[in-house]
């Protein structure tokens, strides 16, 4: 790899090269870098004129090299670059002498018989004394191997763009070439590597693992209450020996939990190791049983990561409420006991929905806040609501607690909401 005065050897050396074929076609011909002018055409000189009007980058190489940087922002390879480098050959002279074609069938032929920018092209042009000291320090040489030219094919709307770029420039026949594949990287080494305390190898079978479903029933993917089951479906899942990552952490999978190709999670505290997690969203990931025991779990394969989220349990609800400021309202504070627990860091809200027969009035009301953390029992307070019974909901970090809805098929109440219900008189 060069370092970054390698596009300056480049056309340092397209600029020998050129002036050598030049001078063959028409005797004192010039190379100019640089954008076109309007002087060239009034001039009437044999000129061929060489401008780098575009760098893409390489897309055969742009991925060769590894990530420069770890996770933590720390150097771990020198930066680089692959690049592909437009140029535009524009040749001027004496018309009726028929100096510009002379000249780009000279300079046609020349990057056409040469075997793209050879090394001892690059040298050459690197350690020519009109290139200094602009040059000095140029490796692109030392990699060792010529670098592609060839020519470009653009469209006529293509030249018709690239020319309305040249303000009041008129246009010149030119040629448009190639030069593929220059690389580059910077220069500061990365340090030495933290050193392998002990070299560890170990090999696993390859096979499918993934999590196609994450939800309350088999095949749906959506939001799980507290205390119900999580259904996963995949493909590799539910094999002895697997394990679980949830949230990062690793965690044992209980064989009771396989069912058929699928898994059947108990969102409890078991599940998360003993510990009751925070309502909301999860991520969990199927990791694949190890062949060697004593491989590390973090070097060991997982699944894809599925998101998951706990819905908060209302398991009581009350209401201390007086006469409000007019007749028919109420005012008070409303007792909600929820699991899992509000953690630190949540916002809770009180969903309220008038629920009688004509009744009307909906709110939502923000939780006062807790004595300390973890808090089973939040306090709402409501002001002047009309009196009546509301349909009560407490919505955690946007994940509301599910309503109760009849299932007995032989009652009027059955697929319809019932609860739960706070009564405001």
């Amino acid at each position: 790899m060069s370092n970054f005065r390698s596009l300056a050897v480049v056309t340092a050396t397209l600029e020998h090269i050129l002036q050598d074929a030049a001078n063959q076609a028409v005797a004192q011909a010039d190379v100019r870098i640089g954008a076109p002018i309007a002087k060239l055409a009034g001039d009437g000189k044999p000129v061929v004129n060489l401008f780098l009007f575009r760098v893409l980058p390489n897309s055969a190489h742009r991925n060769d090299h590894f990530p420069t940087r770890e996770s933590s922002g720390t150097q771990r390879a020198r930066a680089k670059l692959s690049l592909d480098l437009h140029y535009v050959l524009s040749f001027y002279g004496d018309a009726a002498k028929f100096e510009p074609e002379r000249l780009f069938g000279a300079v046609a032929l020349a990057l056409e018989h040469a075997p793209g920018l050879s090394v001892a092209a690059l040298e050459a042009a690197s350690s020519d004394t009109a290139n200094q000291p602009a040059l000095s320090g140029a490796d692109l040489a030392g990699e060792g191997r010529a670098i592609a030219v060839g020519p470009d094919q653009p469209t006529l709307e293509d030249w018709s763009k690239l020319w309305s770029v040249f303000f009041q420039v008129p246009y010149a026949l030119s040629a448009s070439y190639v030069v593929r594949g220059v690389a580059i990287e910077t220069q500061d080494g990365p340090g030495p590597a933290t050193p392998v305390a002990t070299p560890e190898i170990y090999a696993a079978p390859m096979g499918p693992l993934q999590i196609r479903s994450a939800g309350p029933a088999p095949g749906q993917w959506g939001p799980a209450p507290w205390g119900a089951t999580l259904h996963l479906t995949g493909s590799g899942i539910a094999r002895f020996g697997n394990s679980l990552r949830i949230d990062g952490e690793a965690l044992p999978l209980a064989e009771a939990a396989i069912t058929g190709d699928g898994l059947a999670l108990s969102l409890d505290a078991a599940l998360f190791g003993g510990t009751v997690p925070k309502a909301g969203s999860h991520q969990l990931e199927v990791v694949a049983a190890p062949t060697d025991p004593s491989m590390p779990e973090r070097l060991r394969r997982g699944s894809n990561v599925a998101a998951f989220a706990i819905l908060p349990v209302m398991t009581n609800i009350a209401a201390e409420t007086a006469a409000g400021s007019g007749p028919g309202l109420r005012s008070g504070t409303v007792t909600v006991d929820i699991d899992p627990p509000l953690q630190a860091g949540q916002s809770a809200t009180l969903l309220l929905n008038a629920f009688g027969a004509g009744q009307l009035g909906n709110a939502a009301i923000e939780a006062e806040a807790p004595a300390a953390f973890p808090a089973s029992q939040l306090d709402f307070a409501v002001t002047d609501l009309p009196t009546g019974d509301y349909l009560a909901r407490v919505d955690i970090d946007g994940f509301a607690s599910q309503p109760e809805v009849g299932t007995d098929p032989n009652q009027p109440e059955f697929g319809r909401i019932t609860g739960p219900l706070v009564d405001l008189s």
